[in-house]
């Protein structure tokens, strides 16, 4: 009966912030992974621009290691670009550093550590680290650039070894370690008063709810970005992503945008399917569709394909145009099974998908 009543009697609301105050509650020093994919997909792009901000009027937080699944930025100076500030890493972490030219540019100079790392690797660490586990251990990487009989991922000025080899039934694997997670900082669409994150509006789910338990079970603090605030007990429980209980830290964006380029799409979200009628547009024939389309006719009815970033993101287009997407299962990385991805810039997110996943889960089926 005490108990009942204290529980009852002693609910938490999350702490609403603003978000120079959650950049500032970040110490110098600390490992901070972000959540988010590639051009602006259920990215915190508000907490980049205010860390940006403050360091550069207050000089804090400095020597951080950040931490990314996915390369995030518009390729020129939005996203990761924007963090490349002298003293404000000491280290970063991530899969692509084409999308933060910027960056690239810091770690050619030798003012930043940089390990480039599988996507997948990366997503599939999340959990690791939150099941306080020691690391990955996964084939993927042998014999490449990440296995540390030749770079171990290292860029730049690193020399810190973050990946072994190991030998475990008679095979060589690679061991990814785990390292403790300070701060995560993740995004959703509505947060309610007791913290609960749902992601109705995003175009991709990624590792939000790996992340945030990547920081809780590291003693560190997770932050998260919405666009609204629900009142408490008016959102649907199977909704919730990210349990408030793992939340400790929250603040508003009221003009979150889906992605860089769409202010909000009901089709990249899956709460409507796109009509063939909805749009007539088709890609330009040059050598790139050729080449896609001579991979299309490659596949055979019921297939089941991941698209990678590039030409392949074609294929998912040209089957649209020719009303073939419902005979594929095209998926990507990311989280989309089934439907159309899309393609170019806005690459990660899809439409008329069977279903979104986390990213995590995408990398399981891809390795088996």
């Amino acid at each position: 009966m005490g108990l009942a009543n204290t529980c009852h009697d002693e609910r938490t609301e999350v702490q609403l912030i603003e978000p120079k105050d959650a950049v500032r509650s970040i110490p110098s020093g600390a490992t901070v992974i972000v959540g988010g994919s590639g051009a602006g997909h259920s990215l915190p792009q508000l907490f980049i621009d205010t860390l940006a901000e403050v360091y550069q009027e207050e000089g804090q937080p400095r020597d951080l290691t950040t931490v990314r699944v996915v390369g995030i930025g518009d390729f020129a100076d939005r996203g990761f670009s924007q963090l490349a500030i002298p003293g404000l890493m000491r280290r970063t972490i991530g899969s692509n550093i084409g999308n933060e030219p910027r960056l690239g540019e810091l770690v050619e100079r030798g003012e930043v550590e940089a390990y480039s790392f599988p996507q997948g690797v990366l997503s599939q660490l999340c959990r690791e680290i939150a099941a306080g586990r020691p690391g990955l251990v996964t084939r993927v990487g042998l014999d490449t650039y990440v296995d540390p009989r030749q770079t171990g991922g290292k860029q730049g000025i690193a020399t810190e070894e973050l990946v072994e080899v190991l030998e475990l039934a008679g095979e060589e694997w690679l061991f990814f370690r785990a390292f403790p997670i300070d701060v995560s900082v993740i995004r959703g669409s509505t947060i309610d008063e007791d913290g609960n994150l749902t992601m109705e509006e995003e175009a991709v789910k990624g590792e939000m709810l790996a992340m945030a338990m990547a920081a809780r079970n590291s003693g560190g603090t997770v932050i998260a970005q919405a666009k609204r605030l629900a009142a408490r007990g008016s959102m649907p429980s199977r909704s919730v992503m990210v349990p408030g209980a793992l939340i400790d830290l929250a603040y508003l964006d009221p003009e979150q945008t889906q992605t860089y380029a769409t202010g909000y799409s009901p089709y990249y979200s899956g709460e409507l399917r796109r009509p063939a009628a909805a749009s007539d547009e088709s890609l330009p024939l040059d050598v790139r569709k050729v080449i896609a389309r001579r991979s299309l006719l490659e596949f055979e009815p019921g297939d089941i394909c991941n698209l990678g970033f590039g030409i392949s993101q074609s294929i998912g287009a040209i089957a649209w145009e020719e009303g073939i997407s419902d005979r594929l299962i095209l998926t990507v990385e990311q989280g989309i099974f089934g439907g159309v991805p899309v393609a170019g810039n806005e690459g990660g997110a899809g439409f008329n998908f069977q279903a979104m996943i986390d990213q995590p889960y995408m990398f399981d089926f891809y390795d088996g």
